[in-house]
């Protein structure tokens, strides 16, 4: 019994990762829309950042729950470039 109930923990544990995962890859695109988007708009340079920067914060911290080191230092590379 307990051997099952462990083996059913691991599997939501893993299908709960796959759902942060799933997030962070939409996160990352509504991103890069977003992005675009802004750039294209009247608001001040100083609204454009901040909304740039709570999108990129947000898609990190998806990709930290998601638990996947590799993702968050590559975009973490990324966005210091």
């Amino acid at each position: 019994m307990d051997k099952e109930l462990s083996f059913n923990n691991k599997i939501s544990n893993w299908m709960s990762n796959q759902q942060f995962l799933f997030q962070a890859d939409s996160i990352q695109e509504n991103l890069l829309l977003l992005k675009r988007r802004i750039s294209d708009t009247e608001l001040s340079d100083i609204d454009k950042d901040l909304i740039e920067k709570i999108a990129e914060e947000t898609l990190i911290l998806s990709l930290i729950f998601a638990n996947n080191k590799n993702k968050v230092d590559a975009l973490i590379n990324y966005l210091s470039a």
